[in-house]
């Protein structure tokens, strides 16, 4: 993205990135508080989260109408994840299940639950894995048609230690640099037990079906 001047000073632009490093709709100016946003597209003034998700540019000729906030599932029942704001209207790092009671919040990043404020005036997510199952729900899936991983997340989390991986070509068969378990990127298995078919073993296809997103709490 070029140097882009803020409309109201004589500040930076810098891009806003989400959780993943991407680049959002709106920059944020170096010299003003974090209220003060900018659209990438038209540098007109960025709407805040609203109660119903969405937060937009203010200048309706833009061609960035609208973004509707990325909605996940509660992870204890169907219900919609909203995300929760501060006073000024921007994202805490918690989410609040729109069929649940208010104690039923849950970590922005990994889904686990988030544990309250404490004695200690502390809160925080109740995963030690939290920035491993981050990258893992959003990561993207390897595409090259060419490679034995097709179709499988990019980051795969050790069965036995939760240390990421990343696969893109080579072998589906891996071994973690950490505690040297070797498993198969689709299924996840251990090579011993993948390998017990022995026609498939260079194939994208597995003995079970290739496993979903990891997801786990430790």
């Amino acid at each position: 993205m070029e140097t882009e001047k803020c409309p109201s000073c004589s500040g930076i632009l810098k891009p806003c990135l989400d959780r993943v490093g991407q680049p959002l709709l709106y920059t944020q100016c170096s010299l003003m508080p974090e209220s003060h946003q900018f659209c990438r597209s038209c540098l007109a003034p960025w709407k805040p989260i609203h109660e119903d998700g969405i937060e937009s540019c203010s200048n309706r000729s833009c061609e960035v109408v609208s973004v509707l906030i990325t909605c996940d599932k509660c992870p204890s029942c169907s219900g919609i994840l909203k995300p929760c704001l501060d006073r000024v209207g921007q994202p805490l790092l918690y989410t609040q299940c729109s069929l649940m009671p208010e104690s039923h919040q849950f970590c922005r990043s990994c889904l686990a639950p988030w544990k309250p404020i404490h004695e200690d005036g502390i809160e925080s997510c109740s995963n030690r894995s939290c920035e491993v199952v981050s990258v893992l729900i959003t990561c993207d899936k390897v595409t090259d048609p060419k490679s034995k991983v097709l179709g499988c997340p990019l980051f795969r989390a050790c069965p036995k230690c939760y240390s990421l991986i990343m696969v893109v070509d080579g072998c589906k068969y891996v071994q973690c640099k950490k505690c040297k378990h070797r498993f198969c990127f689709i299924c996840l298995e251990r090579s011993e037990d993948c390998r017990q078919d022995r026609d498939l073993y260079w194939s994208l296809t597995c003995r079970k079906p290739r496993a979903g997103i990891q997801w786990f709490v430790t």
